[in-house]
């Protein structure tokens, strides 16, 4: 028998954790605020995720907006939310090809997996930096909004229009939304700490969770001693403090880096201004990095929703991920003793979605919030939905995650990207699905039960590629 309070996949022979909150709809993905009935107010702004917004411009050039669409937030609505995107242009084109997106995707989710998404006729904000073209008409229930993704979705829960579901709920969220319930007010406090790293790696540290050796350090500590109290044998990572998706990041992969040549890496950013406020200097771990998510409801105990395997590029920048259950069961121990740690920490009250990056048991990393990898856990937690709809045989028993993935404009209007999403389908047995067909840029994909060679990704990739260089 399995131990009380947890449930055996008979599919997966995996031990998943199960409360009442691991099996509502969102617990995977963030915290509600609001007790509105209906649907949710959806905005995923990818800014968010960032501790210190002024690495967006010190290391990519761009303003916070400048990264943020929320179309990849497309795979979390239903038809009743309220989606809110960020359009870069207003002409009725650009309008136009979004709604097409926003079906063409509704519909691939629909056929393969029996899951609504919201459409073009769904409520829609759009947000800008400036107002909408008054020639312009918007079809349906799409409204416009100057501001940001965020501005839009607490305009519209201030107003009442509906719940919100929050992706990243830290103390700056929680006052513009006015949140003054005592729980989410501490869970907005322990996710403020959490957001730097420089925190965050206290906090494990003075929970005895294993961490890889680190030294925290802000500017003007830099700036009196250097690397000085690093060993100058070891090899090391750079990370900004306030950073997300790998910004800032500085190491030779595969080998980490020296003292001298962090240090030298930093007297270049000195230069130009460019030394982040707060950061770390972190040993360089050689091992396979995994990710794991789980649930805490806040009563010092920890639900595993998922644990993956990170898929890092040549320059060791995380591209995506893969869910087996082999995976997941080689790292549940070790994340459940972490966990438990984590939890039993009198200094800070954990509480909502906490993600965790390790290599070899150590934590590297600390997101208190919804990560790229976030599909994984959602489509498990649609599992029972999507095996109704395709049959009692089937199971999930492998998704991939693809972060970067150039869908030609062409392909979405004209009806190759479905022919080629149904052919992969028909021929491997793999469903192919969009998180978001991004109008203005690269898309994200989710691979369900291709082998262990990615063959049908392989084909849909190459597909993909060819479609985008064909007359």
């Amino acid at each position: 028998m399995a131990p009380t309070g947890l449930h055996v996949d008979a599919f997966h022979g995996v031990i998943r954790t199960v409360s009442a909150a691991t099996r509502s709809d969102t617990a995977h993905l963030g915290t509600v605020v609001g007790h509105a009935p209906g649907g949710l107010i959806i905005a995923l702004s990818t800014s968010a995720v960032f501790g210190d917004a002024s690495l967006l411009r010190t290391f990519w050039c761009t303003d916070p907006g400048g990264i943020d669409s929320g179309i990849q937030g497309h795979l979390y609505t239903s038809p009743d939310d309220i989606f809110i995107i960020r359009m870069p242009h207003d002409s009725s084109a650009a309008i136009d090809h979004l709604s097409r997106c926003l079906d063409v995707n509704a519909g691939i989710w629909a056929a393969l997996t029996g899951i609504s998404l919201a459409t073009s006729q769904s409520r829609m904000v759009l947000t800008a930096d400036h107002a909408a073209d008054t020639a312009v008409s918007l079809p349906g229930d799409m409204s416009w909004h100057v501001g940001t993704l965020s501005d839009a979705a607490a305009a519209h829960y201030r107003a009442g229009s509906a719940s919100l579901l929050a992706f990243v709920l830290d103390e700056e969220f929680a006052r513009t939304l006015g949140v003054l319930d005592d729980p989410l007010a501490s869970q907005a406090r322990a996710t403020s700490v959490l957001m730097d790293k420089n925190n965050a790696m206290e906090v494990l540290r003075s929970s005895g969770v294993p961490i890889p050796r680190t030294l925290t350090l802000t500017r003007n500590e830099w700036r009196a001693r250097h690397l000085e109290d690093l060993p100058s044998s070891g090899r090391y990572v750079f990370k900004p403090a306030g950073g997300a998706a790998g910004i800032g990041v500085y190491f030779h992969p595969g080998s980490g880096s020296g003292v001298r040549d962090i240090d030298h890496h930093l007297n270049v950013l000195a230069r130009t201004g460019g030394v982040p406020r707060r950061f770390q200097v972190q040993e360089f771990l050689a091992g396979t990095p995994h990710g794991v998510s789980a649930y805490l409801p806040g009563d010092g105990t920890a639900h595993i929703l998922e644990a993956h395997k990170q898929v890092v590029d040549s320059a060791g920048r995380c591209i995506g991920a893969r869910w087996t259950p082999a995976i997941e069961n080689s790292q549940l121990a070790a994340v459940q003793a972490i966990y438990d740690r984590l939890t039993c920490n009198s200094t800070l009250a954990l509480a909502g979605l906490v993600c965790l990056d390790l290599i070899d048991g150590r934590v590297i990393e600390v997101n208190p919030r919804v990560t790229a990898c976030a599909p994984i856990a959602h489509l498990l937690q649609r599992e029972p939905q999507i095996s109704a709809y395709r049959g009692s045989g089937f199971g999930i028993s492998q998704i991939d995650v693809h972060t970067h993935v150039r869908v030609p404009v062409d392909s979405v209007n004209d009806g190759r990207l479905r022919a080629l999403v149904e052919k992969v389908q028909s021929d491997y047995g793999v469903l192919a699905l969009p998180q978001g067909l991004n109008p203005v840029g690269p898309c994200r994909f989710v691979f369900v039960n291709d082998d262990s060679s990615g063959t049908a990704q392989r084909f849909f990739l190459r597909e993909i590629h060819r479609l985008a260089h064909s007359d």
